[in-house]
Parts: C-alpha cells; sequence; structure tokens
C-alpha cells in the first residue's frame, strides 16, 4: 500500500467511494440488527424467541458497534472535506 503523499486522485477516489459504501452498509445492518432486537424483546415478553442463537441485548451490542463504526467513518470524511477545502 502507497503512503498517503504518494497517491494519485484515482486511489484516493477509490478509497473514499469504499469507504462510503462500507458506511452505508454498516450502517443498514445496524438499523436492521437494531429492529431485530426490538422484535426479539417485544416476542420474547410473550415468551417465544425469533433468534434463538443471540440474545436481544447482544443484537442491540452489535447495532450499537457497527454505528461506532459508521460514525468513525463519516467523521473521517467531515475531516477530508474540511481538509480539502483549506480549513483545519
Amino acid at each position: 500500500m502507497c503512503p498517503d503523499s504518494t497517491m494519485d486522485k484515482g486511489e484516493s477516489m477509490n478509497i473514499d467511494k469504499l469507504s462510503s459504501l462500507f458506511s452505508r452498509i454498516f450502517f443498514l445492518v445496524a438499523i436492521v440488527l437494531l429492529g431485530l432486537a426490538l422484535l426479539e424483546k417485544i416476542v420474547n415478553l410473550a415468551g417465544y424467541t425469533i433468534v434463538r442463537v443471540y440474545d436481544a441485548s447482544r443484537l442491540l451490542e452489535f447495532a450499537a458497534t457497527m454505528m461506532i463504526f459508521v460514525i468513525g467513518i463519516v467523521l473521517r470524511q467531515i475531516r477530508e472535506a474540511a481538509l480539502l477545502r483549506g480549513g483545519s
């Protein structure tokens, strides 16, 4: 992998597109996991279960972890956009 100082514009654009794609995928998966956790908790109150492998709280932890990565990726994109505009 090349250091940042030797990357050309094409490589930078590919990394930006890839990070944007991952942020969207992580966000979508986190929302699905959040919905599944809420549904699992409601179903558990009735005495049933949907997901036998993980508890609702564990699904919520996975969703929160993915959202933290999304927040980090978005903050990185904001910082890079600000640096390109000449801000500090």
